[in-house]
């Protein structure tokens, strides 16, 4: 199993209404991906400095199902429409469970 981490960093302070946008955004990625095995996503607690705004977690069974989701329509949407007008930078990795 691949578990894929996504730590996002905003470009600007986001409102309870546009963190509410992204999460029901996130939450609902296994409905239109569904080799999504497991997802867990939230703002960061800013326990330290230097932290990132945000974190995305998913699980698949395979690399191929992560290249899928990130090939998919789902994921092309959210970077466009959701993500990018707030994105200043992220980091991405992957490791298997």
């Amino acid at each position: 199993m691949i578990r894929h981490f996504v730590l996002l960093k905003w470009n600007q302070t986001l409102s309870e209404e546009q963190l509410t946008t992204f999460n029901a955004a996130y939450a609902a990625l296994p409905e239109q991906v569904t080799s999504i095995r497991n997802i867990a996503h939230g703002p960061d607690k800013q326990f330290y400095p230097g932290n990132y705004d945000y974190v995305l977690m998913l699980d698949f069974d395979n690399k191929a199902d992560l290249d899928d989701y990130v090939a998919s329509p789902a994921h092309a949407e959210l970077l466009e429409k959701v993500v990018g007008p707030f994105l200043e930078g992220w980091a991405i990795a992957q490791i298997e469970i």
